[in-house]
């Protein structure tokens, strides 16, 4: 159950994060320096989510039940984004011709939005590979083998995620809906990580 999961978890981190760059791209414009900007914002809130589920996880009696609530608060405030990304779309046309036309200003105004906007979702993300690792740790003793197994399951989901995701979810099923079904599948994924972490002894 564990590695199906945290397959899931990975495939719906990819999704998301093709269907921001997506949506983002509408309000930066599809530049590199856009795309490395939304890119940047989504690498920073997995590492800040990881670094702080890391301090908190030895405090943590049931991990699993921990991961499972955070995939259910990465499916609602991922489901959030979209409308959040409108209004800083038209914020950011208000905002546009005013700021200067220079380059480094544009891109710092540019992380500031998209980590704004990516920030809690994306931490949330990254927290879950912390508390997976302690679930392993607490009851195998194969450490090695099990977390490096996991990571690359993860792995394997996160490439399975952006290819469906760029390949059939925006032309098949539009972005909405894209959203719709990776926050129902984190929804499912933590309910089921968070009843099989109670089922569990701490």
């Amino acid at each position: 159950m564990l590695f199906r999961s945290f397959f899931g978890s990975g495939a719906c981190a990819l999704v998301y994060q093709v269907m921001w760059l997506r949506l983002l791209s509408l309000v930066f414009g599809v530049t590199v320096y856009a795309a490395s900007t939304v890119l940047a914002s989504f690498m920073a809130g997995l590492g800040l989510g990881s670094m702080l589920s890391g301090r908190l996880a030895s405090r943590i009696t049931r991990p699993l039940a921990a991961f499972g609530v955070a995939e259910v608060l990465v499916g609602v405030t991922a489901f959030a984004t979209p409308p959040l990304i409108e209004a800083l779309k038209h914020l950011w046309v208000t905002v546009h011709p005013s700021l200067p036309d220079s380059l480094a200003v544009m891109t710092i105004a540019r992380f500031v939005v998209a980590f704004v906007v990516l920030i809690v979702p994306t931490s949330l993300m990254g927290s879950t590979l912390p508390l997976v690792i302690k679930s392993v740790v607490v009851r195998d003793e194969r450490i090695g083998s099990r977390i490096g197994l996991l990571y690359a399951v993860n792995t394997t989901g996160a490439i399975v995620g952006a290819l469906v995701a760029g390949f059939y979810f925006i032309s098949e099923l539009g972005v909405h809906r894209s959203f719709q079904l990776a926050a129902a599948a984190n929804l499912l994924i933590g309910i089921v990580a968070i009843a099989a972490g109670y089922a569990l002894t701490p």
